[in-house]
């Protein structure tokens, strides 16, 4: 039951790894960039140019900047999973055909660095999740209802502010920077 991350090196072997967790009836979540049109209408809605979206690490920097999350905690993100995956490179899976049946082999996780490391990393992720989720909601004129919609359903909720109506307010992302000077 624990969570396990699955890389590739193309949303074609994405998908056959999901087709094959499909088929085992195995809960999964697939990130692929496909999101493309979601994330350059908000990018866009920022007053940002659409084509940021589409290069790799740069989206999240303009991402992280439309909402008023500092830059220092783009690189310390960034950090997490640089060191996660030099951390988790011998931690993988296999999916290995046997006769008809396919069988799941998950290695390298018995190492206490790859366990540390996922913990931080996944510690990381709920942090920045909270912290989009909550600058998100508020960026785009929405309250902490919606904010908690963002970070259970965000493909759903993201979408619903790329593609609607809301506008962006760049006033409640300062509003929102100013919050977060005085908490420290």
């Amino acid at each position: 039951g624990r969570p396990v991350l699955v890389g590739s090196a193309s949303i074609e072997k994405n998908e056959l790894v999901a087709s094959y967790l499909a088929k085992e009836n195995i809960p999964f979540e697939m990130l692929n960039a496909k999101n493309n049109e979601r994330e350059s209408a908000i990018i866009e809605k920022a007053g940002e140019k659409g084509w940021k979206s589409l290069i790799p690490f740069y989206n999240i920097y303009i991402f992280f900047r439309i909402l008023g999350i500092k830059e220092w905690y783009f690189w310390v993100f960034l950090g997490g999973i640089v060191v996660t995956s030099a951390m988790t490179a011998n931690a993988n899976v296999e999916i290995v055909k046997v006769g008809t049946e396919y069988q799941y082999v998950f290695n390298g996780f018995d190492n206490p660095a790859v366990i540390i490391g996922e913990i931080l990393t996944a510690t990381l992720a709920i942090v920045t999740m909270v912290w989009v989720a909550r600058n998100g909601a508020k960026a785009f004129g929405k309250g902490t209802g919606f904010a908690v919609c963002l970070f259970f359903f965000p493909d759903i909720c993201w979408l619903i502010l790329g593609l609607g109506k809301s506008k962006y307010h760049k006033k409640a992302v300062i509003e929102a920077e100013a919050e977060s000077k005085k908490d420290k």
